[in-house]
């Protein structure tokens, strides 16, 4: 499910008080950008994918809903098992072995926004995302658009600002996703909570360098 539309309009409507003689196309070509910054840094926009193994073959194709696969965080068989695996090209798991038995596997992948846009132009995102991260979107987005030189909302000044809270935003979200959005806990360590599930309809990411197969 992708972002509401008066989440949109509410992004929209700050951008143009804080943005004055920005057009609306290019707040939205910004926003793409804004984004893929985001998602691609804090690797909080997760989804389980399931794909039916066969004997003796190693590759396989796996295909979010929505946006982009960009690396992989896990996989699993159908009893909950961590399989070691790689992801050379993207959106294609290789499994490190070769399977002996049919099994349903679950691959759990980091994803990012992609091309095509909707049909307002703005990128596709979870449904999530603007309702928790809007105010750190929304200063990536100030940030980069006041960072445009000879424009009538330029400011190096309040670029800096913005671009600062924005990382900030980023480190955020990551952390919350490795703990799996729980308050006061550590970290979350590959692989005992592989399993869990969590409200953005995926499966907890690990520590980068637990995940070395």
């Amino acid at each position: 499910m992708t972002a509401a539309v008066q989440d949109w309009t509410r992004v929209m409507n700050q951008a143009r008080v804080k943005l004055p003689g920005a057009s609306d196309s290019g707040i939205k070509g910004e926003l793409f950008d804004v984004f893929q910054e985001f998602f691609n840094d804090s690797s909080c926009w997760l989804e389980a994918l399931t794909f039916n193994v066969l004997p003796n073959v190693v590759v396989y194709d796996i295909v979010p809903t929505e946006g982009g696969v960009i690396r992989l965080a896990g996989v699993v068989d159908s009893h909950g098992s961590p399989q070691p695996s790689m992801m050379p090209n993207f959106g294609q798991v290789a499994l490190s072995r070769i399977p002996s038995v049919a099994d349903t596997f679950t691959a759990v992948a980091v994803l990012n926004v992609d091309l095509p846009v909707d049909k307002n132009a703005f990128p596709v995102v979870p449904s999530w995302v603007l309702p928790i991260y809007s105010t750190g979107i929304l200063d990536g987005l100030l940030g980069r658009m006041m960072g445009h030189a000879s424009k009538s909302y330029s400011n190096a000044t309040l670029s800096m600002f913005h671009l600062r809270k924005f990382k900030s935003a980023i480190v955020g979200a990551r952390i919350a996703t490795l703990r799996n959005n729980t308050f006061g806990t550590q970290a979350w360590s590959y692989p005992q909570a592989f399993r869990t599930m969590g409200q953005r309809g995926g499966v907890s990411i690990g520590n980068d360098t637990r995940f070395t197969t």
